[in-house]
This record gives C-alpha cells, sequence and structure tokens, in this order.
C-alpha cells in the first residue's frame, strides 16, 4: 500500500481497538524506549510533556509557552474511533506527571485547568462532514490542537521548529499503554523518512503498544536547546512510516494569533 492509497477498511484495521485509550495504531514495532520513572526530576525536556484528561480519557501534551499545550486534534476529535468533539469539555493538564495513580495522573507540579482550545480549523471541518469515507491521505497534517492553561507551572517549555532533514534521528516522548510500565512516561527515537512543509514521515513510530503517544513532540536537540518539530499522530500510516504534523509557519502564525 503506498502511502497515497490507504483504504477505508485499511484504515479501520489500523485504528481498531483504539477507543480505549483514544490512540492506537498500526503493527507491532521493534522499536525501544526508555522509561522515564520521574519526569519532574529528569528535567529538560521530560517534564515539559504531560497527560491531561477530558471526559473520563487521557491524552499527552507538551508546553509550548508558559501557559499553552499543544496536542494532537484527534485526541479531542475523532469521529473514526467514535470521538465526539471534546474540545469544549473540562480539561486539566498535568506536566511532567510519570503515570497514573488509581486511574488518574501523578501530579508533581499540580493539575492546570483549561481554559481555552483551538482545534485545527482544517481538522475540525474534515470531520464534521465524515460519512464513513476516508479523506485523502496527507489528512494528519491538520492533527493538531492548542490549549491555554490557567497559569504557568514555570519549569519552561520546548522551542518550536528546527532544521532536519530525511535521515535524522527525532525523539518523541509520552505514555504508551502497551509498555511497560503501562502508562507511564517513556521516550524512543525513529528516523525521518520523508518530510514536506506540512508533515514528517518516521520509521519506528508504529505498534499498537505506542498508544497513548499522540500529542507528544517530536523533538531534537539544535543550538544547545530543545525544539519540538511536530506532534506525534500516526492516524495516517503506511509502509512502516507513520505520518504527523510538523511544527510549520502555519502552526506558529495560529500559535502566536491564539496567544494573542
Amino acid at each position: 500500500m503506498s502511502r497515497n492509497q490507504i483504504s477505508r477498511r485499511s484504515f479501520v484495521q489500523l485504528v481498531a481497538g483504539a477507543l480505549a485509550s483514544a490512540y492506537t495504531l498500526g503493527q507491532a514495532s521493534q522499536a525501544k524506549s526508555e522509561y522515564i520513572s520521574h519526569p519532574s526530576r529528569a528535567g529538560n525536556p521530560y517534564h515539559w510533556v504531560g497527560m491531561y484528561t477530558v471526559a473520563n480519557k487521557i491524552g499527552c501534551g507538551f508546553l509550548i509557552e508558559d501557559e499553552f499545550v499543544l496536542t494532537a486534534g484527534h485526541c479531542l476529535f475523532f469521529p473514526p474511533l467514535g470521538t465526539r468533539d471534546l474540545s469544549q469539555e473540562a480539561i486539566t493538564f498535568y506536566p511532567a506527571t510519570s503515570g497514573l495513580a488509581l486511574s488518574r495522573p501523578e501530579k508533581p507540579y499540580g493539575g492546570y485547568r483549561v481554559t481555552n482550545t483551538l482545534l485545527c480549523p482544517e481538522w475540525r471541518d474534515m470531520w464534521r462532514s465524515y460519512n464513513g469515507s476516508m479523506p485523502q491521505s496527507g489528512y494528519s497534517q491538520y492533527d493538531w490542537a492548542l490549549m491555554k492553561i490557567a497559569r504557568s507551572p514555570g519549569i519552561g517549555h520546548f522551542g518550536l521548529g528546527a532544521d532536519i532533514e530525511v535521515g535524522d534521528s527525532v525523539n518523541v516522548t509520552g505514555y504508551p499503554n502497551g509498555v511497560s510500565p503501562n502508562n507511564y512516561q517513556q521516550t524512543h527515537s525513529g528516523t525521518v523518512r520523508y518530510l514536506t512543509n506540512s508533515q514528517i514521515g518516521v520509521s519506528g513510530f508504529i505498534g499498537r503498544q505506542w498508544g497513548g503517544m499522540s500529542g507528544g513532540p517530536l523533538f531534537v536537540r539544535q543550538n544547545s536547546g530543545w525544539r519540538a518539530v511536530g506532534i506525534h499522530s500516526c492516524t495516517e500510516t503506511a509502509s512502516g512510516t507513520s505520518s504527523h504534523p510538523r511544527v510549520n509557519d502555519y502552526v506558529l502564525q495560529a500559535i502566536r494569533s491564539f496567544s494573542g
């Protein structure tokens, strides 16, 4: 199957079983991850990544400014998995949580109420008219959302954008539900296989065990700092490569407009 051809049946197979965690994808992968037992103690960049709760679900996001969190749009709205629009529901973000305790995120820095949410307009419009037919390839470029939290945790945040090339290694951090210990912060890396202005194709990020990484940062270390270059999506996969929205000028402008 080419990246430009994916049937509705194949898509459903890719995402079957994902509803429980909201983000399960692909076939088994041999990628290895590193368990971050205490992100708040590990420092940058791990304590900038956190979990959020919304409507009895959990998602992953990361700080990009003192009071702003970037996540994947499908964590909040994705009709193919039965996820209604949750962007206006009550959301609480927990930065640097190491995992779940009694089904609730641990909160070394406390919980932060989300006061406003911007779901990528193209993502919202695309799925509002969903009738069971999947869109053309490339739709994952719109798989992002912004959340404003009530106050700053005071721990810093990722820089945005960096120069990357095909063949480079990129990191991802999140809370996979299929890697032991389940739903605890893990980080691993993959190789950039293709780049467009709006998408990053990466190998090594596919596998049912990685459900729960969605919304986490794709990031690199550049110029002595940690910079997010994309958002983990994986709603669109083919031939061992997953597609993710890139932090490009469009996203940066949306962030600037939203943060005022």
